[in-house]
């Protein structure tokens, strides 16, 4: 098995492989550390599913012995750091002769960088609020449980902008976002702001 990026980005490395059997059972895991590292399984006839998660950390719940289905969550509310990259592809293995794949992987979430400009200087305390996105995705690369909001807080940067660091999610699961900018003025009083974009 060989991994390499589908898009023009760098795979986070090291990266875990799971194999699976036509039941949906993981019947080995290994952990790949570079892109030039080649990994070899001695797998009995039939056919399997492999697939490779890149950019695992702590912002992610992946269950240690994952079925086909299990899910990948998104711990907390403020996203992950690091981007989640994922790869799959169906082998069959014959009973007297080797099976080569090379493996692709893509992203599986989306970058949420937000910069606020012309914001009043009284302005002490500012905060955003993003929905809806889908809270998890299956070990397949399918997108479920459609109800995570993205609340991030906003740092003072010079210009007189608030931004937010760069976060990711799984993609949006309807037509529309909606974005909410809560704002804590110096004088302690307290202003929210509602936007929603349509997708047309």
């Amino acid at each position: 098995v060989k991994t390499r990026s589908a898009v023009d980005e760098d795979v986070i490395y090291p990266l875990t492989l799971y194999t699976f059997s036509s039941d949906g059972d993981c019947i080995v895991s290994q952990k790949v550390e570079d892109e030039e590292e080649t990994i070899q399984l001695s797998l009995p006839a039939g056919k399997y599913k492999v697939v490779a998660i890149s950019g695992y950390s702590d912002d992610y719940l992946i269950p240690a012995e994952p079925q086909l289905d299990d899910v990948i969550q998104l711990k907390g509310e403020e996203g992950a750091l690091t981007p989640l990259m994922l790869g799959k592809a169906d082998v069959t293995v014959g009973a007297d002769k080797e099976s080569k794949l090379d493996m692709a992987l893509s992203y599986a979430v989306t970058a949420i960088d937000l910069v606020l400009s012309n914001v009043p200087s009284d302005v002490a305390k500012v905060s955003v609020t993003l929905s809806s996105f889908y809270s998890s995705m299956d070990m397949q690369g399918e997108y479920v449980d459609s109800d995570y909001t993205l609340n991030l807080a906003c740092s003072l940067n010079t210009g007189n902008q608030w931004s937010t660091r760069t976060r990711y999610v799984f993609p949006g699961n309807v037509s529309k976002t909606t974005l909410s900018i809560a704002m804590e003025l110096k004088n302690g009083e307290e202003v929210t702001y509602g936007y929603v974009w349509k997708d047309t």
